[in-house]
């Protein structure tokens, strides 16, 4: 379980053989201070450990797919903030690390596609959700060594090469 600034709570399970006929699905259940426990159900599996934001908004990732051409991997973030309904976003790529969360509620996923050959580089994304408004994505040249790390500023410090530096990201 991981545990919030403001007392919430967040459990993950799965379920499933992750076959066609019986895919992976993770549910999230949240207990939050003062309120009945709830849940939600995502398809695919538990990419990463859930995060609790300083709000109490709650991420989950999960990750589908194989990584082959037939079947690419597909990241889906699913945010819970308190008093809504969840939201989930597919991005293209495997998940390179835990989705990152400011004190604001805004979420940052790095995932990455490619398997760096000169036909076929490697590209990070980072997708950002804030409140409120829609996903913004931005892609990067390169191979990401972990994930987004968001500052106050709101500036993406990913690394991707030993050059580093910082990105701006999508406002």
């Amino acid at each position: 379980a991981q545990a919030g600034a403001d007392g919430t709570v967040v459990q993950t399970t799965r379920a499933g053989s992750g076959t066609a006929a019986d895919p992976y699905v993770t549910t999230v259940t949240m207990l939050r201070p003062g309120q009945p426990t709830t849940s939600t159900t995502i398809t695919g599996a538990i990419s990463r450990r859930a995060q609790v934001g300083a709000d109490g908004t709650v991420v989950q990732t999960t990750q589908a797919g194989s990584g082959t051409a037939a079947d690419p991997y597909l990241t889906t973030v699913t945010v819970l903030r308190p008093g809504q309904p969840a939201t989930s976003t597919t991005i293209a790529g495997y998940p390179s690390d835990v989705a990152q969360i400011r004190a604001d509620g805004t979420v940052a996923q790095t995932t990455q596609t490619g398997s760096g050959t000169a036909a076929n580089p490697y590209v990070t994304t980072v997708t950002v959700l804030r409140p409120g408004q829609p996903p913004t994505s931005t892609t990067i040249a390169g191979y990401p060594f972990g994930g987004a790390q968001v500052g106050a500023d709101g500036v993406d410090r990913t690394a991707l090469d030993p050059r580093g530096g910082d990105h701006r990201l999508p406002s």
